[in-house]
Order: C-alpha cells, then structure tokens, then sequence
C-alpha cells in the first residue's frame, strides 16, 4: 500500500492511500493545481509540477524535490511488502497481490506466469529491464515443479497475466540485485 500526504507546518493536510504507483501518479496529474496551486498566488511566475512524463515513484519523488519547502512538502510512503510463498492457498495470494507491486523501481506488477516461455514472450515487448527480470525468473526456478497455483495480474498493459505462485520468492531477491 502506498500513502500520499501533504504536510504542512508539521500537520498533515491531506492524505491518501493508493494499491499502487499508477493510482498516485494519476492522482497527482489530475489534482496538481488543486496541490499545488498555492505556489502561484505566492509567485505569479511559478511553475507548477508536470507528472504527465512519470512513469514511477523514483521519477515523481524527482520532480516533488523542486517542491519541497521546509514547511511544506508532499510525501509518499511505501507499506513493507508481505513476502509470499510456495505454501500459501491461492485465496490468501490473491488477496496480498497488491502489495506485490514493484512499480516504485520500475518494474511491472510481478507475479509467475503458467510457463517461463511466457514469461519471456510476453515481457519481451516491454522493455530490457523487464526482460531481464523474466530472464532471472526464469534461471531461478528453471527445476520448479509446482504449477498449481496461479494468480492473474496486471502488468500495466491492462492485460490480465497468468503467474504461478512460488516464484514470487525471487521478487525480493532480484530486487535487491538492482
């Protein structure tokens, strides 16, 4: 879970929570005047903050840098993610998916596809970074045999994608590589 706050003078003005980082940049394109409007009736030749070119949180926390005053600052927090595993039910990861989203580095939603050829074929259009973690997935768990549990998720292309379950374990490890 991801948390947007606004702070001001040590008081939180405004906050709210997002699933994942789409929701916070979305928010932030359609509510930036609303936010940040304040600045130009203070300086008429402000500019305000353009998240339209965000893609992730590392590139919203960039341009939220020019805007942060000592006394006024927007913030985004990050939950811990709940690590998953080989022996959960498919019920209990479907509902602790959400908190698999690694968007903040810029990685799709991960999860495990029904074979590691579609890993492959279907990251393989959406850039070298995500083909790089498939390629990871796929070496780690190559002699894996539990196809049993598979989840859908997003990955940002509004395709819903089959995963297996057991390979989130490499989630964190590859992650940390980074």
């Amino acid at each position: 879970m991801l948390k947007l706050s606004v702070v001001n003078h040590g008081e939180v003005d405004f906050e709210k929570e997002f699933a994942a980082a789409a929701g916070i940049i979305a928010y932030l394109n359609e509510n930036t005047e609303e936010l940040f409007g304040w600045i130009l009736e203070n300086e008429p030749d402000a500019v305000l903050p353009d998240f339209s070119e965000a893609s992730t949180l590392d590139q919203v926390e960039r341009i939220l840098k020019d805007y942060d005053y000592s006394w006024w600052t927007v913030q985004i927090e990050e939950e811990e993610a709940t690590m998953l595993n080989e022996n959960q039910s498919l019920e209990q990861i479907i509902e602790l998916k959400e908190t698999i989203d690694r968007s903040r580095r810029g990685l799709p939603v991960i999860a495990i596809y029904e074979n590691k050829a579609e890993i492959l074929k279907t990251l393989e259009a959406t850039g070298d970074e995500d083909v790089n973690w498939a390629e990871y997935v796929a070496d780690a768990y190559s002699d894996f045999e539990d196809d049993e549990k598979i989840i859908e998720v997003n990955l940002g292309n509004g395709l819903p994608e089959k995963f297996h379950a057991h390979e989130f374990k490499a989630i964190d490890e590859y992650t940390d590589q980074k």
